[in-house]
């Protein structure tokens, strides 16, 4: 009664596992984020193209902005000061954080595995969940995954507002791109053409890495929500099975191991995935925030409200960046670890018991 109760309420809930993060997909192909053969785009060819040209435009609008940034962005006389070399070098290990980024997404998306391996994946999990009637509320984790996008089409949103309030009133606080950079480097041309392509080149690439960073973080977020909740209905279930109905539950153990194994095998997928991007964001980070602080050590040297608004915002969302990639870690740690936990204290119990 009690599996047939769970296959009813699953059936009531049926959201497939692959289809739960499909509005973040969509959102990561429009920006440009994610390529390759995506299920359910497979078969419009032009979508599939448009979709792979995006991926590497967008690499290619990073790699140019990079390349400027160590090109042109110096002079020789402004950047003897330490606090503006340091301001610069902390610009350009961002620039290099979402460059080497955007290119290592691009790789893994077009490799022989890319992600259709992981959704492969995730559909066989969801066939053992069902055969041993374990209930994953998709819909709640739907909506759940859509509420994190939706604060980061606003995160985006924000950012787009900033920069062109930044551009409108012609401040331009940008150490590399901004009023300083048009005076020195873009002012010695003397083709207008040439001026203005410069410009525009320059005030785009930095538009668009300003605005797309967020989303790559924001899908291994995703995939941590999800896989914390297979890992916490597996977990929920086994607990019930060996605490309620011990003899039943020795039938289906084999099963269980092998769901158990599955979902090992889904971090590995993630990992194999993510482990260079979130090292490189974890590593770029660090780094930056080191820079950054010593930044503010110079408060009374720098005249520019705006600059110590800009260096108190970078330190809010690196940190929280650090912070992120650590604790999903260490969420995950725990989850895979909980069942353990629990047949050891079970295990215990049932000695002193005796």
């Amino acid at each position: 009664m009690e599996d047939a109760k769970a296959l009813t309420d699953n059936a009531i809930d049926a959201v497939p596992l692959e289809e739960v993060d499909y509005n973040v997909r969509y959102s990561l192909m429009l920006v440009g984020v994610i390529s390759g053969r995506q299920r359910r785009i497979d078969q419009y060819k032009q979508l599939c193209y448009a979709v792979n040209v995006l991926h590497t435009l967008m690499c290619v609008i990073f790699t140019v902005n990079l390349l400027m940034c160590l090109i042109l962005g110096w002079d020789d006389e402004d950047d003897a000061k330490l606090q503006v070399l340091i301001v610069k070098v902390a610009f350009i290990l961002w620039y290099c954080e979402v460059t080497v980024g955007t290119i290592t997404m691009f790789i893994k998306c077009h490799s022989s595995t890319g992600f259709q391996k992981l959704y492969l994946r995730l559909s066989a999990i969801e066939h053992r969940f069902q055969a041993l009637s374990i209930q994953v509320a998709t819909s709640s984790l739907k909506r759940r995954i859509t509420a994190a996008l939706s604060l980061t089409w606003i995160f985006w949103a924000v950012n787009i507002a900033i920069k062109i309030y930044d551009y409108a009133t012609l401040h331009q606080q940008d150490p590399i791109f901004g009023e300083d950079f048009q005076r020195r480097t873009v002012g010695n041309y003397s083709s207008s053409l040439s001026k203005n392509s410069v410009q525009s080149i320059a005030a785009t690439s930095t538009m668009v890495v300003l605005t797309h960073w967020i989303f790559t973080p924001s899908y291994y977020i995703t995939l941590f929500m999800i896989i914390k909740a297979l890992f916490a209905a597996y977990n929920d279930s086994l607990a019930q099975q060996v605490t309620k109905n011990r003899d039943r539950f020795l039938s289906k153990i084999e099963r269980y191991r092998h769901l158990h194994l599955d979902l090992c095998g889904l971090i590995r997928e993630v990992n194999r995935l993510f482990s260079v991007i979130a090292g490189l964001y974890m590593g770029f980070s660090v780094l930056i925030l080191l820079l950054v602080f010593y930044i503010e050590s110079y408060h009374q040297q720098i005249k520019s409200d705006t600059l110590i608004g800009i260096y108190f915002y970078w330190i809010i969302w690196e940190l929280v960046m650090a912070f992120l990639f650590v604790i999903i870690g260490q969420i995950l740690a725990t989850e895979v670890c909980k069942m353990l936990i629990f047949q050891l204290k079970h295990l215990k119990l049932k000695v002193n018991h005796k």
